[in-house]
């Protein structure tokens, strides 16, 4: 893409860096790498959107001749409103593009990418620099896209494994899973000398690349880390991976996705592909497989006969192997961090406990999706872990899992004591989440001095038809509650789910106008991911649930809201949201995730409603 074709393009979209596109935001920059990356900017703020063909794939918005996306920014939630106004300037202009416009935004990226100066980072902190936290080697972050170098292959003949992580945007997190299987392998002596491990971080659509630079590794057994955003592009490279490797290398799917799926499994289609698929907890599994492969050699698949923790098809038979081995406590699991074999990322998750204390139906992390357990980490292993990622330069945050703060009055305070061990000098900021109904006093005395960034309160609703459903229950009063004990530790979000059986369009709007009376919050509304491995994916015909696994796995209905409701209420919530204004700095007080691609010019739409 020359630079004509970048001012071309900004003209015939009206942008400048002297014009306000929307919030205050201007053109930054237009550049092209594996796809066109246009940068806004407000001050110090920026937002990255990124330009693809249209065609399969997951996007914020589709015009009739690009996929459009986005990059969260490190400073808060992305201000949709300012997506939509560029998605409306590219629909308007993009069918008076030149030809030759058109062919160069769309084509291939040379064979190597100037990306750019990298981004500068804070110094380590002042404990780290006088030497009271050992500090490893410095090495760069990872930039979403690169991978470890792909070693040689040695004339031991060592096993060669790639866990592959297939994302669809830049978040600025880290393959957190595949770190802790990847260590586990290290750590056990039989093994950690007969196998090469790498781990492979691919951000973006391109399935075909993907494929290429698995293929590229030369790999024995190939791990995929699956979740309802990637599954279509995990499905679609693998597909072209058997293509361009046939039966050579294993290949097995893992993650959350799968959780129940020895209970139902009619929804996986994709055994013609799939060596294996890992249920449950991975650690003692990938030992597993991996003993297995060095016993019968590469390139014999997986052998005959079922194996534990692995779900198999085998001439079109299933084999369900006995349930997978679970730690009793992390204390069993080893440590990337500590072991120092972690990608170094702006957002690494160290995990601090694995389950929850509660059931919600919607959640992958509830304690029936996660083999009825729920393991804790000691105050000594997550200081170990905080004051490795301390000693990383460029490491900014630690961001919240689902259910952070869901946990005993103890366990919390043992974990915020040890964030506060492995880093005194406050040089990282956290997130948490937490279900309203249990904020306590005793959590906010917990979390003196742990630098809070974000604090979730994850109402989903506060309509009563909606609770059986998601056995889960929050009032009003638990909100304000919640609120008012944290709303000085960190910017507070409210999360709501849009999709609830049970809910209705009068319901859901009364809900919002009731939650806007609380002062000190933002509320974020997500539509309802139908998440396989939760309970409302495995009982969703009960529900009348209807979602859609092109889109995240999306409800589309339920048996309260048509989709056409759900539509309205979308629709609702962009209108409210500017009359609501902002919130905390340059945080919508009302704004919006993973909802339809609206029409672009709304017009008195006309609806049907269920209720």
């Amino acid at each position: 893409m020359s630079d004509d074709h970048v001012r071309d393009f900004a003209a015939a979209l009206g942008l400048d860096h002297q014009k306000e596109l929307s919030g205050g935001f201007r053109l930054a920059s237009i550049r092209q790498g594996r796809r066109v990356e246009v940068k806004l900017a407000r001050g110090d703020e920026g937002l990255r959107l990124y330009l693809e063909p249209s065609g399969p794939g997951a996007c914020f918005a589709r015009t009739k001749r690009f996929r459009v996306s986005y990059q969260t920014p490190e400073w808060g939630s992305v201000p949709t409103a300012v997506v939509e106004a560029f998605v409306r300037r590219l629909a308007a202009a993009e069918m008076a593009l030149s030809p030759a416009l058109v062919e160069a935004l769309h084509a291939d990226p040379p064979p190597v990418v100037d990306r750019g100066a990298r981004p500068r980072f804070a110094d380590p902190s002042p404990e780290v620099a006088a030497g009271r936290t050992p500090a490893p080697p410095r090495r760069p972050l990872a930039v979403l896209g690169q991978s470890e170098p792909i070693p040689k292959r040695e004339g031991s003949g060592r096993l060669r494994i790639t866990l592959a992580n297939v994302c669809e945007e830049a978040f600025g997190y880290g393959p957190a899973a595949s770190e802790y299987l990847r260590a586990k392998l290290l750590s056990v002596p039989e093994i950690a000398d007969r196998v090469e491990v790498s781990i492979l971080f691919l951000g973006g659509t391109d399935c075909e690349a993907f494929a290429e630079r698995i293929a590229a590794q030369d790999p024995d057994l190939v791990g995929f880390t699956c979740y309802s955003w990637n599954l279509a592009s995990t499905a679609e490279t693998t597909r072209r991976l058997r293509q361009k490797m046939g039966v050579r290398p294993a290949i097995v799917w893992g993650g959350t996705s799968f959780a129940l799926l020895r209970e139902r499994h009619d929804w996986f289609t994709w055994w013609s592909d799939v060596d294996a698929v890992a249920v449950g907890s991975g650690e003692q599994t990938i030992v597993d497989l991996v003993a297995r492969l060095l016993s019968i050699g590469p390139g014999r698949g997986l052998g005959e006969g079922p194996i534990r923790g692995t779900m198999r098809s085998v001439d079109g038979r299933l084999l369900i192997g006995d349930p997978a081995r679970v730690p009793l406590s992390l204390e069993e699991v080893p440590s990337p961090y500590q072991m120092d074999t972690a990608i170094r990322v702006q957002r690494p998750f160290i995990e601090m406990a694995r389950g929850c204390l509660f059931q919600c139906a919607f959640c992958s992390d509830a304690r029936v999706s996660r083999e009825g357990r729920w393991l804790t980490a000691s105050i000594d292993r997550i200081a170990k872990d905080v004051a490795a990622v301390v000693a990383w330069p460029g490491t900014t945050d630690i961001p919240a899992g689902a259910s952070t703060a869901n946990m005993s009055e103890a366990v919390f305070a043992e974990m915020c004591e040890g964030i506060r061990r492995g880093d005194p000098g406050q040089k990282l900021s956290y997130g948490l989440q937490i279900y309203p109904s249990i904020a306590k006093p005793s959590l906010r005395e917990a979390l003196r001095g742990v630098r809070v960034r974000r604090i979730g309160i994850g109402v989903q609703s506060l309509t009563p038809e909606t609770w059986r459903p998601m056995r889960r229950k929050t009032s009003i009063e638990d909100a304000r509650k919640a609120v008012s004990l944290l709303h000085d530790l960190g910017t507070i979000y409210i999360t709501v789910l849009l999709g609830m059986p049970g809910e209705t369009y009068q319901s859901f709007v009364d809900m919002i106008e009731e939650l806007l009376t609380i002062e000190g919050c933002c509320i974020v509304v997500h539509r309802l991911l139908i998440l396989p491995g939760t309970q409302f994916h495995q009982q969703h015909e009960r529900w009348g649930l209807r979602f859609d696994p092109e889109l995240y796995y999306r409800v589309m209905s339920s048996s309260t809201m048509s989709n056409d409701d759900l539509r309205r209420a979308q629709h609702w919530v962009r209108n409210r949201s500017v009359q609501a204004g902002f919130g905390a700095p340059g945080e919508l007080r009302l704004d919006w995730t993973n909802s339809d691609d609206m029409p672009l010019s709304f017009d008195s739409p006309t609806y049907t409603s269920q209720g």
